[in-house]
């Protein structure tokens, strides 16, 4: 062999390694020196594409292709950038190159694949990415080993592009960054509502952000179409829908989400049948179903046959009060500003004692009077304020006689009259006391306080719950929606 012609097959070998060093660092995938392009210049691109009228001919690919390990720099970037320029129809070509023994044709066919999956056409994208995967799971080490690289690259680049993107389009997106055990994770939440300028295709983005734990949609814009990007997100724990124009068969999008536990439907114009479209979660831990057109007879027969799924269904009406359950009933803790409950008159401290002259005994209880309701009906409820609560033991000698008499209120029986030589006078009961409780049992009626007193005769101790000089009142109030 003449060893010129050894020594330039050398040379040129020497020089092909080299420039895939190059390469290497300039596409990013061992150095992200090169800063990837900006959406104004994809949409630029995508613009050029489409006003020069021509598609490139397998002549123009081959070629370009060809010139990837040209001797010269220059024509080696020109025919990259072509490339990229030329769109989805040169990826098929571009990734069977790749998959070749030159390394300098690998590593520009693998940034040029990385770069038409980052472009602003979904058929590029799906089509680039789809050959960079074939790429990863090929036998030619060089090319699975860059083209696994370039993806797991381009998953930041393109979630951060989505972001920023969706977030110009008046999306709101918090990104949080938790720490487990010794990895650190991603977890992203979504809300898109009237602020939003974009349409449903640009909500294809979605699928670019591998690590979208929550979407909320909010506003009568919502409609079917709007769902579609959910049925790719295979990390989406939680959705919530709110005041949207969706049927029941939009919910068909995400019956494939294995990953989703949590379910809110709120003030949509749902029916029986979108449980139907549910039930094949195997995920799901709640659905919330509040405001929609659903009936008790519907959620009974979902959760016949569901298994683990816990299904909270109100009728969407929101009072704004949380309360504590003592001895006494619901003590309001909490009043939500600008609530049914603010507005009414309700104040931290009071006491709901009846609800339309029904008596009210925990907070469990008034939660399910109010489920019944929708925002805008309105009721009567009765409060008890200030006094206080006495809870404590009462004394008496056996056989000896309570020697009270009492009237039945909504909230208990209330001492009308104190006998002094009774059990009542001896331990200090008032006229005006309302007992709500002996011996653990709830007292509803004077009938009830005088045959549970008289059940424990034997016994030397009766514990006994009551309220003392409060002043009840009656208010009214309209119930407007949950917030979130």
């Amino acid at each position: 062999m003449d060893k010129r012609a050894s020594g330039a097959g050398s040379r040129r070998r020497m020089t092909a390694m080299c420039r895939v060093g190059v390469i290497a660092v300039w596409t990013g995938i061992l150095i992200p020196a090169r800063a990837a392009p900006g959406w104004g210049e994809l949409q630029g691109v995508s613009v050029r594409v489409a006003e020069s009228g021509a598609e490139p001919t397998a002549a123009d690919i081959r070629r370009w292709i060809e010139e990837l390990d040209a001797d010269q720099f220059a024509v080696r970037r020109v025919a990259t950038d072509k490339l990229i320029l030329a769109g989805k129809s040169v990826v098929r070509a571009v990734a069977e190159a790749a998959c070749g023994s030159n390394l300098e044709v690998t590593a520009r066919g693998t940034y040029v694949l990385r770069e038409l999956a980052l472009s602003d056409d979904e058929a590029t994208q799906d089509c680039a990415m789809l050959a960079l995967q074939q790429l990863a799971d090929s036998q030619v080490k060089a090319a699975a080993r860059l083209a696994s690289e370039a993806m797991r690259a381009m998953g930041a680049a393109r979630q951060q592009r989505a972001v920023e993107h969706l977030q110009g389009l008046g999306a709101k997106i918090d990104v949080m960054e938790n720490v487990f055990g010794f990895q650190q994770f991603t977890m992203i939440s979504v809300e898109i509502d009237a602020a939003f300028a974009g349409v449903p295709d640009d909500l294809r983005r979605l699928t670019w952000m591998k690590d979208i734990h929550q979407v909320v949609y909010v506003g009568d814009r919502i409609t079917d179409e709007w769902l579609e990007p959910l049925r790719h997100l295979e990390n989406l724990a939680r959705l919530t829908i709110r005041h949207a124009n969706i049927t029941d068969e939009a919910l068909q999008t995400i019956r494939n989400l294995d990953r989703l536990t949590d379910i809110a439907l709120l003030y949509t114009p749902v029916t029986d049948v979108c449980l139907e479209q549910l039930r094949g979660l195997k995920s799901a831990r709640l659905i919330r179903l509040y405001g929609t057109q659903v009936t008790e007879q519907g959620v009974r027969s979902f959760l016949a046959s569901a298994q683990d799924v816990q299904v909270d269904f109100k009728r969407g009406g929101f009072l704004g009060v949380q309360c504590q359950q003592r001895v006494w009933p619901c003590e309001v803790v909490l009043v939500t500003p600008d609530s049914a409950a603010e507005r009414a008159g309700i104040r931290v401290r009071d006491v709901i004692v009846s609800h339309e002259g029904q008596r009210i005994f925990d907070f469990e209880e008034l939660r399910a009077l109010i489920a019944q309701y929708k925002p805008g009906d309105t009721v009567g409820l009765q409060i008890a304020r200030g006094g206080s609560a006495v809870t404590g033991g009462l004394i008496r000698d056996r056989g000896q006689a309570l020697g009270v008499e009492g009237e039945t209120v909504p909230y208990g029986c209330r001492i009308t009259k104190v006998h002094p030589d009774g059990a009542g006078a001896k331990n200090g009961l008032h006229v005006g006391d309302v007992v709500v409780q002996m011996d653990q049992k709830r007292i509803d009626t004077f009938q009830q306080l005088q045959q549970i007193y008289t059940l424990t005769a034997d016994q030397e101790l009766t514990q006994i719950a009551l309220l003392r000089e409060a002043e009840i009142l009656s208010v009214r109030v309209t119930f407007g929606e949950w917030k979130e």
